[in-house]
């Protein structure tokens, strides 16, 4: 079979598998170019079918902002019509949109909105998109964003139970209620158990959901589960840092100290391609696996790279600390 007699659906998931490293299948990204660039109708099918295959929530988001602006950059409002209709429909579609549309802090999708509130051109149609795309509880819950207070999580639970009764289509609130209970109410294992297994059973392919899945089990205690759970999310998606690092964190606490150590230094590899909050994280526990490992040059290194940080979350302010003492410890200046 050559390269253009594979189907739609095959190109989409040799185009992922190239972007997870596999070079072989180059020539997939190729073919998808060249249907952008000939066939206005099979290139709405082919982005419609990379939606489908999206390995992860952030690929997922990548290509409905990337794939779909090029669409309407050389379409217009054509495909900003079919956008918008799409999203009425499909419910993986708009669960993209709803995470392009959710994310306020990147330029890049914000473009995107702009260019479709232009080619929409009606007000009243590119409102009914935006209302769609706006409701809360699709994008999950992160430790970015806690509720501080268990009352406001039960509310927030609440309000994502109604619009799961409104919206019966749409699953990710499962999702959400999973990530609540997780970071907010640790005390509802069962609610955030059964959530995450709804979520699953329409969604097995999530990678963030098996994430939450793999927290969930760990803190009940079933860590071969929850190590298999975080190796299924790895291979889903290579470039889950928040996976590389839990499975990280849970082979240290088994004292597979070298396992856990080869684990951070892969997520301090990616964050070296994808910088962004969170590194200090991956650096302070490899820092540690270094130290537990007898490999304190390495360790050195990463805790002074952590004194040298500016903008970290707030729960790393701690481990910036503590990096500061380990510095200290072990006779080294930082610089």
């Amino acid at each position: 079979m050559s390269d253009s007699e594979h189907s739609i659906s095959e190109l989409s998931r040799f185009y992922f598998l190239f972007y997870r490293g596999s070079e072989e299948y180059e020539w997939a990204r190729d073919e998808i170019e060249r249907i952008y660039n000939e066939d206005l109708e099979k290139a709405w099918m082919v982005t419609l079918a990379l939606i489908d295959a999206a390995p992860s929530l952030n690929f997922l988001y990548d290509v409905a902002a990337g794939e779909l602006e090029m669409l309407v950059r050389d379409h217009g409002s054509q495909i900003a019509h079919r956008i918008r209709n799409e999203a009425l429909t499909n419910s993986k579609f708009l669960y993209a949109m709803t995470g392009v549309w959710l994310v306020k802090e990147n330029a890049y999708f914000n473009d995107f909105k702009t260019l479709l509130e232009t080619e929409i051109r009606s007000k009243e149609d590119f409102e009914d998109l935006e209302i769609r795309c706006n409701v809360p509880g699709t994008i999950a819950f992160t430790a970015q964003e806690p509720i501080n207070n268990s009352s406001k999580a039960l509310k927030k639970i609440e309000e994502l139970r109604k619009e799961l009764k409104n919206a019966p289509e749409i699953f990710t609130p499962y999702l959400e209620i999973a990530n609540i209970c997780f970071h907010e109410l640790p005390e509802q294992t069962e609610l955030a158990t059964s959530a995450i297994k709804i979520y699953l059973e329409h969604e097995p392919d999530s990678a963030n959901g098996l994430f939450t899945y793999a927290r969930i089990l760990g803190r009940v205690g079933d860590e071969l589960a929850a190590e298999k759970m975080y190796k299924n999310v790895i291979g889903i998606d290579p470039w889950h840092k928040d996976a590389i690092l839990g499975l990280g964190n849970l082979l240290f606490s088994q004292k597979r100290c070298s396992e856990a150590q080869q684990l951070f230094r892969q997520a301090v590899e990616w964050y070296g391609i994808s910088p962004g909050l969170g590194e200090l994280s991956a650096r302070y526990f490899l820092a540690q696996a270094s130290l537990e490992c007898g490999e304190k040059e390495e360790a050195i290194q990463q805790l002074k790279i952590i004194s040298q940080f500016k903008n970290i979350y707030p729960w790393e302010e701690a481990m910036k600390l503590d990096a500061t003492e380990k510095l200290h410890n072990l006779g080294a200046q930082e610089e």
